[in-house]
């Protein structure tokens, strides 16, 4: 019985630890598909357990297409999806810029908890402006996934490992670098 209620307590834990309250969730984009990503013209990036702030063109080929993931960066369910992302790319022999997007009011907490435990998948970077100028939903992480075209519109939307189907438009896009 003590097991049961510890089990129960840990599931709901778990489930709940990732949510955030959003008031503008009526008013925020569901989607952005065949629409310009806004970047912002820096991010802060993080190398080696530290946050330096750069030209968002110093750090991405702002020419050449992008897989952007954002994750929250105060949940240890979400950070450790990332190891989803890293065999995704490395079993598919992908060859892809990423920018995985740390979303998190407390930086802080994500470079002593989580940032070493990040699989290497591209550039790490904590912005939660991206989120904000884009006008997305942070309630909906499944749908802040985005391939983007060399000339940044979002060219598929959503995460593969919820939405099944958008595994292969994505391995076609990204192997066949036909952004049509």
């Amino acid at each position: 019985m003590k097991s049961t209620k510890t089990l129960f307590h840990l599931l709901v834990l778990i489930l709940f630890s990732c949510s955030r309250i959003n008031t503008n969730k009526d008013e925020c984009n569901t989607s952005l598909l065949n629409k310009k990503l806004i970047l912002p013209d820096s991010i802060s990036v993080v190398t080696n357990d530290t946050i330096s702030f750069h030209k968002t063109s110093e750090v991405l080929a702002l020419n050449k297409p992008t897989l952007i993931i954002t994750i929250w960066g105060d949940c240890h369910v979400c950070a450790h999806k990332t190891f989803e992302w890293a065999d995704f790319i490395n079993h598919n022999k992908l060859n892809i810029q990423t920018l995985l997007v740390v979303i998190t009011d407390t930086p802080s907490y994500f470079l002593r908890i989580f940032s070493d435990q990040i699989p290497e998948i591209g550039i790490v970077a904590i912005d939660k402006r991206i989120i904000n100028e884009n006008n997305l939903c942070e309630l909906r992480p499944d749908l802040n996934v985005f391939l983007i075209d060399p000339n940044q519109f979002v060219r598929i939307q959503g995460d593969p490992f919820i939405y099944k189907e958008l595994k292969e438009k994505y391995l076609k896009m990204i192997k066949s670098n036909s952004f049509e």
